[in-house]
């Protein structure tokens, strides 16, 4: 991960269907990419650059979060996106502080990262700016897999796990227009957590759901808040293999989709289950059993009640591990079930996916292009026209890696990944473009 540019693009509402049978065939619709300029010098971005946030709010408004790590310490700086405007010339430095940053989260307003073992936060705000940043975690132990999620622009919700001794506690706690509310112990125990997701509804629903060992397994299980306060904990896995690396989306009527990895004998296969507040959870199923290993899934939901499931399919021949086929599957609320698993792109790595709250989606991967390097590649859902055309972000004769990608409601989005430059230094690049309309 050394020597790598960063790349920001914003784009506009994204992604075309397909036939859930068959895989997806190229669409007609135009790229809404817009090209690339620098938003921050390579002296400025880090080697790392995994531990970045990005979040684009209700007016079109971006933010980009990321540490840098000079002489040992940690340094936390942002990029603004103006809407109109472009990025602004100034790129505050947050916080400089003792510590390596293993990972930062954000929405639009509020950014957590973990540094040297605790949590700390700022928020910013049109009139004051950034504020002071302030240490969250005041569990004594370490803080580990920090997640934090948002409902609007005055709520969000970190989670993390707090690891003292032999207990490993899984921890949230609520921010309401920068003001903090006392954390909560959502579940308790000895058993190792190696994974964890939250996320909450408009309707002041939060869900959270992790992965812990018990006795026999890693086992999937999720916990509600609604507005009676935080339900029993409930297994989602059906305990037959291995369940990990738990992801969900919160739906705005109140439901939610989980998806996981879970070990079926031969394989990692996808599963998934349904949460309707009538009748709660449904039972796991998978979405797709396959001879190779499903591996790094990511999931968002829209407006609408659906939800998309992206991930890799991996094959190991004599231990020797690739990542190929970029596959995705869709949960239709109005069917109240799981499209067939198609694939979406040959020979993809590393791939990611957002929604907004009209139905589309955008989808980004890894894949090799233009001179045999691996290039940013992307596609766009709308449930209308559905899939697009693949194209590559910046298909020229440097390497490009580890995306990431934001959508707001309204369908604005910013991706994020590295890019190697003539000296191989990274930058950080952005762009930007209107949502289309409906």
């Amino acid at each position: 991960m050394r020597g790598h540019p960063l790349v920001i693009f914003l784009v506009g509402s994204l992604l075309p269907q397909c036939d859930p049978h068959r895989e997806i065939r190229p669409g007609i619709h135009p790229a809404t990419w817009t090209e690339a300029v620098q938003v921050a010098p390579h002296r400025e971005v880090d080697q790392d650059s995994e531990s970045i946030t990005l979040a684009v709010d209700e007016t079109g408004n971006a933010i980009a979060v990321w540490a840098t790590h000079p002489e040992g310490g940690g340094v936390i700086r942002a990029a603004h996106y103006r809407a109109g405007r472009g990025w602004d010339p100034q790129r505050p430095v947050l916080s400089e502080r003792k510590g390596a940053v293993s990972r930062i989260e954000g929405s639009s307003e509020t950014v957590v990262w973990n540094q040297g073992g605790g949590l700390y936060t700022t928020r910013y705000t049109q009139d004051y700016g950034w504020a002071v940043p302030v240490r969250i975690d005041r569990n004594a132990g370490t803080a580990s897999l920090l997640r934090l999620t948002s409902d609007g622009p005055d709520r969000s919700l970190a989670a993390w796990v707090v690891v003292n001794g032999r207990s490993h506690d899984v921890v949230v706690r609520e921010e309401n227009a920068g003001d903090w509310q006392p954390s909560t112990v959502v579940d308790a125990g000895s058993g190792v957590v190696i994974g964890l997701d939250v996320a909450a509804d408009r309707r002041g629903g939060v869900v959270v759901v992790w992965s812990r060992w018990e006795e026999t397994g890693y086992r999937v299980v999720v916990r509600r808040s609604a507005i009676n306060g935080w339900e029993e904990a409930w297994r989602l896995d059906d305990g037959l293999g291995d369940a990990i690396e738990p992801h969900v989306a919160a739906l705005p009527d109140g439901s939610a989709v989980v998806i996981w990895r879970q070990f079926d004998g031969s394989a990692y296969s996808l599963y998934a289950t349904h949460y309707d507040p009538a009748t709660g959870w449904g039972s796991p199923k998978p979405i797709e059993s396959h001879h190779d290993d499903a591996v790094y899934p990511d999931l968002c939901g829209d407006g609408k009640g659906n939800a998309l499931a992206v991930w890799l399919e991996r094959r190991c021949i004599e231990r020797r591990c690739v990542e190929s086929n970029g596959r995705i599957a869709r949960y239709d609320a109005g069917a109240e079930g799981w499209s067939r698993a198609v694939r979406l792109v040959p020979g993809a790595s590393d791939i990611k996916t957002a929604c907004d709250a009209t139905g589309r989606a955008i989808v980004i991967w890894v894949q090799n292009g233009a001179f045999g390097l691996p290039h940013i590649w992307s596609n766009r859902y709308d449930p209308v026209q559905g899939w697009g055309t693949p194209r590559p972000m910046k298909p020229d004769r440097r390497s490009s890696a580890h995306p990431a990608v934001a959508m707001n409601a309204q369908g604005a989005a910013v991706a994020v990944w590295e890019h190697f430059d003539l000296f191989s230094r990274r930058s950080l690049y952005g762009s930007w473009s209107a949502p289309q309309p409906n």
